[in-house]
Order: structure tokens, then sequence, then C-alpha cells
């Protein structure tokens, strides 16, 4: 089964910190499964876009996650953090 659109994190290098903007990132990574904020005590409040995906098959599931911050007032990225991992369900030992 797979859910979402795994996340083009090579594309990543299109986009300029401080200068592009959201309309700039809908080009390049297409529209965010979710939207919603974030707030470190350094940085303040950030909006925050989510780029997911799942894929899993028998007891295995690999999930990539990608968000991106933008300026709340600006609206002109700020910057992102993305991993990926991969799962084995079953029992442990």
């Amino acid at each position: 089964m797979k859910l979402g659109n795994p996340p083009a994190t090579h594309r990543l290098a299109e986009l300029t910190v401080g200068v592009s903007t959201a309309k700039d990132v809908v080009a390049v990574l297409g529209e965010p499964q979710g939207r919603g904020a974030a707030r470190a005590q350094e940085y303040g409040f950030k909006e925050t876009w989510l780029y997911e995906s799942a894929e899993i098959a028998g007891s295995n599931a690999k999930m990539r996650m990608l968000m991106l911050f933008f300026d709340k007032d600006t609206g002109v990225y700020q910057g992102h953090l993305w991993f990926a991992s991969g799962l084995l369900f079953g029992r442990t030992q």
C-alpha cells in the first residue's frame, strides 16, 4: 500500500532560503499535504508545510517526511527538515 507522494528532496536546491516565496515552493514541490505551525525560542513562530509518504509491504514500512518553514509575516521560505525511515513490524527480541 502506498500513501502520499515521496517528497522531491532532490529539488530543494532549486529553492533559496530568505528569497523563495510560497508560490516558488509550490512550483518546485507541488502543493503540500498539510500545513501548520512550528515555534522555537530562537526562531519564533514559523508557518510549516508538510510533504509525506508511506509505503507498506507486508511487515516492512518506509516513511518519508519533508517539512518546510516560512516566515509568518512575509511568507518567504526559511529552511527545511526532512527524514526517511524504514521499519520492520513484528516481534521484538
